[in-house]
């Protein structure tokens, strides 16, 4: 669930992206897409947090496409705890939108897909 202090940060990331893909699409660049992920703070159930960070990579991804965006240019993706940025919980309760490259786009789903670290 999108706390209500944070829906303005939804709404300004729908247009966004969708003003970035009809760019692309207008310009006949190859189509954007973009990696969702989600991440948590580190949890005693690994497995809880996984889910969890899932769910919340999914659920940004439903808003996006409730602003206009394609559904198949966003590929969900759950990381757990397995990437903090900094040593506070807060900070590692987060979503981050990564353009993913052709390569990446062409594994998806294949179990190779490429993550940079």
């Amino acid at each position: 669930m999108i706390k209500q202090e944070d829906k303005y940060i939804v709404e300004e990331l729908q247009h966004a992206i969708k003003v970035m893909h009809d760019t692309v699409t207008s310009a006949n660049l190859p189509e954007l897409h973009l990696r969702v992920e989600g991440h948590v703070f580190k949890t005693k159930n690994v497995e809880k947090g996984w889910a969890l960070s899932q769910e919340r990579a999914e659920v940004i991804s439903q808003q996006i496409v409730a602003g206009g965006s394609p559904e198949n240019i966003l590929h969900p993706k759950g990381y757990g705890a397995s990437r903090p940025i900094g040593p506070k919980s807060e900070a590692n309760r987060r979503v981050e939108l990564h353009v993913m490259t052709e390569e990446e786009v062409a594994n998806w789903g294949k179990g190779k897909a490429i993550h940079p670290l």
